[in-house]
Formats: structure tokens, sequence, C-alpha cells
């Protein structure tokens, strides 16, 4: 029937008992491994450290710095910032900054 696909008869088989046994094709609830970086509180902890704050000019972190900070991996930290729309937030700090900086008002 499907001879053009080269399955492996041990696929076959593993296919059919997992439907014999369970009904479904579906995964198992706990067999995808779990994420635990973007959790509520590194959100926030990611949040504060992307923008500069309001009475320190220039304090804005890098993904690095933060992840220096935080124990964060840096790809996670990327992750974290484009998940949960930080980059308005970060291009919004940025923007601002480079204004001040353009303007010469550096205090």
């Amino acid at each position: 029937m499907f001879s053009y696909r080269n399955w492996a008869v041990s696929s076959v088989r593993d296919l059919l008992h997992k439907i014999d046994t369970t009904n479904s094709i579906s995964r198992k609830a706990s067999s995808r491994r779990l994420r635990t970086v973007r959790t509520e509180q590194n959100i926030e902890r990611v949040a504060e450290l992307i923008c500069s704050q309001e009475d320190n000019p220039e304090s804005s972190k890098s993904p690095r710095d933060i992840e220096k900070l935080t124990g964060i991996s840096r790809s996670s930290v990327r992750r974290v910032v484009g998940l949960d729309d930080l980059k308005d937030r970060m291009c919004t700090c940025w923007a601002s900054l480079n204004q001040q900086l353009i303007s010469g008002d550096r205090n």
C-alpha cells in the first residue's frame, strides 16, 4: 500500500501497538520537555534589565549582560524578548537613549 514510503517494520509495529493500547496516536501529556525559563519572575527580571531606568539613563543591558546577571542563557533572553513583546519596549528605550546622545543631554 505505502511501499514507496520505506517505513521500517519496527516503526509500524510500534505505532500499531500504541494504537492498540491507547486507542490514540497522540503523545502523552508528560512526554514534552517543560520550559522553566519563561516564568513570570524571569520575564519581569528581563523586562527590568532590558530598558534604561528613568532616573538612570544608559542603564539598559545587553542580552550578554542579562545572562551574566540572571543566569538565563542569551538565547532564552532573546526568546523572552521576542515572545513577550518586549521588543517594542526595548526599541522605545534605545530610541530615547539615541535621541539623548544626539542632543548631547547625557545627564
